[in-house]
């Protein structure tokens, strides 16, 4: 994710942003289709209308050009948050997760397909896993505020362990989008089935 900088940006500033942005998004597109190992830069730069000098320019190393596609995910990720006329209640915000797991897949699927690409790549690169590691502790203290405020609620019982608790619904939502393939309709009904078994499981 590109962060603004203080005061009005310049023109070349923002061009320069806005050409960076088209590189990670060719890249974004060319990791769902073919995954990391038939990742290449020469392609980004053809197919982003650039020569690989300018490609370097903006990405010095293969690996600042991932970095930037796990950012452009990871923001992706975060940007979705109920507002309170969405969600009034805990329960219907931890709902919300679910629906948006749902409709991430149907409006852009090969999130899943890149979001699995670098969990894989993580395993061997310590910056990604730090981003991953610094992402799961922000999602699980948003799982935990929705379930603790669900308990103060009464809509949620009281003797959850909210801290487990949001440890396994992040599991189960992970496990979910690992099982994603391509044109799979069979995703969403396990969804919602998962959504309907914790709600109840932590009723009050």
């Amino acid at each position: 994710m590109i962060q603004a900088g203080r005061g009005r940006p310049s023109g070349r500033t923002s061009v320069g942003e806005t050409r960076r942005e088209e590189v990670v998004k060719v890249a974004y597109r060319l990791i769902a289709e073919r995954g990391f190992e038939g990742f290449r830069t020469r392609q980004v730069a053809d197919e982003a209308g650039i020569n690989v000098a300018t490609l370097h320019y903006y990405f010095p190393t293969k690996e600042a050009l991932v970095q930037g596609v796990v950012d452009y995910v990871l923001a992706s990720l975060s940007s979705t948050s109920p507002t309170d006329e969405e969600a009034p209640t805990a329960a219907e915000a931890l709902r919300f997760e679910f629906d948006d797991f749902n409709r991430r897949l149907r409006e852009s699927p090969e999130q899943f397909t890149v979001m699995t690409e670098i969990s894989s790549r993580a395993s061997r690169d310590p910056a990604i896993a730090a981003i991953l590691a610094r992402m799961g502790v922000a999602w699980h203290a948003h799982l935990s505020g929705i379930l603790a405020r669900g308990v103060k609620e009464g809509v949620f019982r009281a003797n959850i362990d909210v801290d487990q608790t949001a440890r396994a619904i992040m599991m189960q939502i992970r496990g979910l989008g690992y099982q994603f393939k391509p044109g799979d309709d069979t995703l969403s009904p396990l969804v919602n089935l998962l959504a309907d078994q914790i709600l109840t499981w932590l009723a009050a």
